[in-house]
């Protein structure tokens, strides 16, 4: 992807090229439009199906209006928030950011006060499967019967 600059005349037109694999266009921009992009020199865009490296963070103890924004807003220092995930009701989320920084998010953030609480951050930890079921409840012994239980039948 760059910006194409093109002589015609006095005025300049100029063009953004989009490259992709098997895939290219231009399209005519404006100055505004050009002022208005990011600086991307020297920025890394991933081929398709290329994934950068980002870590998942656990945020804990989270005021329950803490919103994905905030959360994305206050993690930026950290590099680019790929994901914020916040799980509703229950204090606490997820955040997505470059692999190389979770040292540091880690050591600058974990019992950092944020919105008057003190948060908790870690690597998140991958889900475990959980069995199905209805919790609790007893199995085998003692539901009646007389076998296996040390007692005697009594007919």
């Amino acid at each position: 992807m760059g910006i194409i600059p093109r002589q015609r005349c006095r005025a300049s037109s100029y063009f953004l090229r989009i490259d992709f694999p098997g895939y290219t266009r231009q399209r005519k921009i404006s100055l505004a439009a050009i002022s208005a992009l990011p600086n991307m020199k020297g920025r890394h865009f991933p081929e398709r199906g290329e994934r950068l490296a980002s870590k998942s963070f656990y945020i804990g103890n989270l005021s329950y209006n803490t919103t994905e924004d905030e959360l994305k807003e206050y993690f930026a220092p950290w590099g680019p928030v790929t994901e914020v995930r916040i799980v509703a009701g229950r204090g606490f989320g997820f955040v997505d950011l470059p692999e190389e920084n979770s040292a540091a998010v880690i050591e600058q953030v974990n019992g950092k006060e944020f919105q008057g609480r003190t948060l908790t951050v870690s690597e998140a930890k991958p889900r475990t499967e959980r069995t199905g079921g209805y919790g609790g409840g007893r199995t085998g012994a003692g539901s009646g019967g007389g076998s296996g239980d040390g007692r005697r039948e009594r007919w």
